[in-house]
């Protein structure tokens, strides 16, 4: 018995111990890790997104400024799960600063109210500011509550309250503009020196209607208050498998979104879930527009083109959907999972789909696994990146 003791106990030391006899005193550049800079980026995109942006980065600081640096990619979901995380890491930290400085307790009004985008500071509480009574607790317990809601907005947006995490990058311009209006999402640091808002000050030609227009045909490129700025434009379509569909009768490929409603793809289908994908969202919200185009097209007054329009959208989501074999978590699953036949087609956004057409494309050039954009069915958006209120380095960032 005493053997077998020491064998467990000698073989748990040495798990507990090999990582740090392991660790590399040096990154692969060869510099001490102490000495790199850190920045910290919070993302729903997939490694090879990650690998390639960080990289690249790393190797233009090292190149352009022989500083060294190291993208701290954190990644707990889609967009809406990064949204939920942000919302309640900003509640947890703005409880404390709220507490500290006002000595009141944080109600459900006040966690309610300092992130709502259209709360108004009342006149009372813009006028105890600038008396500068707002840490008077004998002042502030005579506010009620609506007028203490409108103290912490205020509090708010103009604190340098941070979580931890420097940039948020990729999404759509619906979750982003969300973001910038709830207060998350800064132009700039407290400083005012460092962020895409002092950046336009500094090269207003980057952000001109030439080189970087605020919207192109309705899609926004950036806020106009630059509390986020997109990185690279892309498209949304139908990645799918050549072979799976063969086999479930399809003698041609996919072309619009309404193939999808085909009943011989029953179960066939690969969905991500659109309350927590960013991009499944935007191409739900581009299949809404495609029928509301193709009624105005047909002669329909705009108004009832939106009314039957969006009717008819929502019942092709509801075949769709019943096609499906799932709603994951992850928008880059459905591609990965048509490449391995695990499902016919899917809705994706472009580089997912062209990603997978190349990895699995054969020396004369065919592929099993295809994407095309629905004719007349898509636009070009931007995907964005943004700075977060309190970034730990916004010069960096």
């Amino acid at each position: 018995m005493l053997p077998r003791l020491l064998i467990v106990l000698t073989l748990l030391a040495a798990v507990l111990i090999a990582p740090f006899a392991l660790r590399p005193k040096s990154d692969e550049g060869g510099a001490s890790l102490s000495r790199s800079e850190r920045l910290v980026i919070i993302t729903p995109h997939n490694e090879s997104i990650q690998s390639e942006f960080g990289n690249a980065f790393a190797r233009y600081m090292k190149s352009k400024h022989d500083r060294e640096v190291i993208v701290d990619w954190r990644q707990p979901g889609g967009t809406s799960v990064i949204a939920k995380f942000l919302s309640s890491e900003y509640s947890a930290r703005f409880e404390t600063l709220w507490k500290k400085q006002t000595g009141l307790p944080f109600s459900r009004a006040i966690k309610e109210g300092f992130q709502n985008r259209k709360m108004e500071i009342p006149d009372r509480v813009q006028l105890m500011t600038q008396q500068g009574m707002v840490t008077d607790p004998t002042g502030l317990r005579q506010l009620s509550e609506e007028e203490k809601a409108g103290l912490a907005r205020q509090m708010f947006l103009q604190s340098d309250i941070g979580v931890g995490i420097d940039l948020f990058f990729g999404g759509g311009a619906y979750d982003f503009s969300r973001q910038a209006s709830i207060g998350n999402l800064v132009s700039s640091d407290a400083s005012g020196k460092f962020g895409p808002g002092a950046l336009a000050k500094q090269q207003p030609g980057w952000f001109s209607d030439a080189v970087m227009p605020e919207a192109v045909s309705g899609e926004p490129f950036r806020d106009s208050n630059y509390r986020w700025v997109g990185t690279v434009l892309s498209s949304f379509g139908i990645c799918y498998n050549t072979d799976v569909l063969k086999r479930v009768g399809f003698t041609g490929g996919l072309s619009r979104w309404d193939d999808l409603t085909d009943p011989r793809l029953s179960g066939q289908l690969a969905l991500a879930d659109p309350t927590k994908s960013g991009s499944t969202t935007k191409a739900f919200e581009m299949l809404i527009q495609e029928q509301i185009q193709r009624l105005i097209d047909g002669g329909e007054s705009e108004t009832d083109a939106i009314r039957d329009g969006w009717n008819n959208a929502i019942q092709m989501i509801l075949q769709i959907s019943a096609n499906s074999r799932y709603f994951t978590d992850s928008a880059a699953k459905v591609p990965r999972d048509v490449a391995l036949g695990d499902a016919a087609a899917g809705m994706c956004i472009d580089f997912y789909g062209r990603t997978f057409n190349e990895i699995f494309q054969q020396e004369n050039g065919d592929s099993h696994v295809q994407f095309v954009i629905p004719r007349q069915g898509t636009s070009i958006g931007a995907d964005p990146i943004g700075m977060l209120r309190g970034a730990p380095s916004p010069e960096l960032a």
